[in-house]
């Protein structure tokens, strides 16, 4: 162990010091042994099982509409060994497409309408730090907004846009507000 040589180099006295020598090759064995132990495969020594990257499909709530039936799609087609994809609703809203893994359920409110519920936001964060995605896809303008303001800054971000947005463009101010936005995610996907 690391220590064990450290300590030997720094002891001053002669004997404990060829003491301390003589035991240290010993020391990482039995370390390396209570590791495994703990770990989650046989064998796996220091270091843990893979685990699949998680890949955090994110949407408002679960509607018949188009971001909910193409993230359905797009998690039964992807789902395998290589990355675990899950389904998060921000919204309170009766089960209608999506298989929801996570729901935050959080009851539509004048904030929302407004634009942005802080609540909703916490909640997400509060997700998001439990278990970090290593993706988050943002299906749609509303699940933008809370994935750019919540999400931490080794997961990565993908925008998927269905439909246009020539008509939420025409304001200045908004226009202003998305491409800042959209300059925190890695990749936009469009339908």
């Amino acid at each position: 162990h690391p220590l064990n040589l450290a300590i030997v180099l720094v002891h001053d006295d002669l004997k404990a010091r060829a003491r301390l020598l003589a035991d240290a090759p010993g020391a990482f064995p039995r370390w390396q042994a209570r590791v495994t132990r703990t770990g989650a495969e046989p064998g796996a020594g220091v270091r843990a099982a893979r685990v699949p990257p998680l890949v955090l499909h994110l949407l408002p709530a679960d509607l018949a509409r188009g971001a909910q039936t193409y993230a359905q799609a797009m998690r039964e087609a992807l789902d395998d060994h290589q990355a675990r994809h899950l389904t998060m609703t921000i919204f309170r809203a009766e089960s209608v497409v999506l298989e929801t893994d996570i729901e935050l359920d959080v009851a539509p409110s004048r904030m929302r309408r407004l634009g942005f519920d802080i609540r909703a936001a916490w909640l997400l964060r509060k997700a998001l730090r439990a278990d970090p995605p290593a993706v988050l896809v943002a299906h749609g303008g509303e699940s933008l907004k809370y994935a750019a303001v919540v999400a931490g800054r080794k997961t990565k971000l993908v925008y998927y846009k269905i439909g246009t947005s020539a008509v939420h463009f025409e304001s200045p101010v908004r226009r202003f507000l998305y491409s800042t936005i959209l300059k925190r995610f890695d990749m936009v996907a469009g339908v």
